[in-house]
């Protein structure tokens, strides 16, 4: 009887012994995952940007609709075989509306036309 007692509880020391073991190995398991996603996470925040005051957006937005104006002339157009049906700009003196929609045009297009915008892609970055 005192055998069988003994031997049952060295199993069941040996069982607790393993369970421990096994439960340390997990939980540094864990910790390294986490750790990992951490590090994961921190490597695909995106950088904050700074706030732009209304005068650099403004600005931001002039310089848009410069570059797109210079796409409305002729020389510009042919040099750069800009077929006939590509979007031109309309300045109707609200400069961020006018980009926007002017971008949208190009968008859309785009969508229709892919093979011409693929030619045009090259020499003005469409």
């Amino acid at each position: 009887m005192y055998k069988q007692t003994f031997m049952i509880m060295k199993k069941i020391t040996l069982i607790a012994i393993m369970l421990w073991i096994s439960g340390a190995v997990y939980s540094q398991q864990v910790k390294e995952t986490s750790a990992k996603r951490n590090l994961v996470s921190v490597s695909k925040s995106k950088p904050v940007k700074a706030k732009q005051t209304p005068e650099q957006r403004h600005q931001y937005f002039v310089n848009k609709k410069n570059k797109y104006i210079s796409w409305n002339t002729e020389s510009f157009r042919s040099q750069n075989n800009i077929p006939a049906d590509f979007p031109k700009f309309i300045d109707t003196g609200n400069t961020e509306n006018d980009v926007r929609n002017f971008e949208i045009s190009v968008k859309r297009w785009i969508d229709q036309n892919p093979e011409e915008h693929k030619k045009i892609q090259q020499t003005i970055g469409i």
